[in-house]
C-alpha cells in the first residue's frame, strides 16, 4: 500500500484492502461479495475490521480518513 508506515492503514490484511478499494470505488457489499468470490457477510466482517483499525464509525469517515492520510503524507 502506498501509506507510510505511521498510519493505522498499513496494518491492513490483503482481504481488507480489496473491500476498502472496492468501497472507494463505491461497490455496494453485494457486490463487493460477488468481485471477491465470497459472502455478502465476509465482506461486512472485513468492512467492520478495517472500521475497527482505522477508528471509523463508517464506511463514509473511513474513506474521508484514507483521504486525509494521503493527502497528508503526499505533502511530505
Amino acid at each position: 500500500m502506498f501509506y507510510g508506515k505511521n498510519t493505522r492503514f498499513t496494518e491492513l490484511t490483503r482481504k481488507e484492502t480489496q473491500v476498502l478499494w472496492l468501497a472507494v470505488h463505491g461497490v455496494k457489499n453485494r457486490v463487493s461479495a460477488e468481485k471477491l468470490k465470497c459472502s455478502p457477510r465476509t465482506v461486512e466482517f472485513h468492512k467492520s475490521n478495517l472500521l475497527q483499525k482505522v477508528g471509523a464509525r463508517n464506511t463514509a469517515e473511513l474513506i474521508l480518513r484514507l483521504y486525509q492520510i494521503y493527502h497528508a503524507e503526499k505533502r511530505l
